[in-house]
């Protein structure tokens, strides 16, 4: 029977590991991954004692070390397991979306886009950016500027300016996070009203 420790048990991914990886993936994978501590190794070895992160979560942060276009097919495996566990060990509350926190859905909503299911995209954004709101009021964070940008985005695509005045303004009542995203969205509103008039 093989035997691994780490994260990987922790969240009792064990199956999952041996199965959808070689020996020569789960060593490369294993070397890569470093934990926020600066620990290496601790994706496989050593016993994790507590975290309030959930698998999903972790999964998320584990396909971060995987985004250069060599790792693609590792990335994708690991979004899918994401995908699996978020319909067979969906979690609800604040700031979550069909079982996921809404930090794991920026590639879902890109490959929406990718292959042309706009609707569909923008779809999944109105119920995150709902998510971010929620989870905002719960917990007092601010609201996550990039589903509202990604709106923002691809209503200015369509040249729907109306639309993107209303998710920008949207945004605009929000609490915000400290950074230079917020100011940026800001500016962004103020831009796209000028367009909004100029279209009329």
């Amino acid at each position: 029977m093989k035997i691994v420790a780490g994260y990987i048990a922790y969240y009792g991914l064990q199956d999952w590991w041996f199965s959808e990886f070689s020996e020569e993936e789960r060593e490369y994978m294993t070397k890569r991954y470093m934990s926020h501590g600066g620990e290496t190794r601790v994706l496989t070895t050593g016993s994790i004692g507590f975290t309030n992160q959930i698998a999903t979560s972790f999964l998320n942060a584990l396909a971060n070390w995987f985004r250069s276009p060599s790792d693609k097919s590792i990335f994708r495996r690991v979004h899918n397991k994401i995908d699996v566990l978020g319909r067979t060990q969906p979690v609800y509350g604040p700031g979550y979306y069909q079982g996921r926190h809404l930090s794991t859905y920026p590639f879902d909503v890109e490959e929406l886009i990718r292959v042309g299911e706009v609707d569909k995209a923008e779809r999944l954004l109105l119920n995150l950016v709902d998510a971010t709101e929620e989870e905002s009021r719960k917990y007092n964070y601010g609201v996550a500027t990039w589903y509202y940008e990604r709106l923002a985005i691809l209503y200015l695509k369509q040249k729907d300016y109306g639309k993107e005045v209303e998710i920008l303004e949207r945004f605009a009542r929000q609490k915000h996070a400290p950074g230079v995203k917020p100011p940026k969205l800001l500016k962004r509103l103020e831009k796209a009203k000028v367009l909004t008039e100029k279209d009329k």
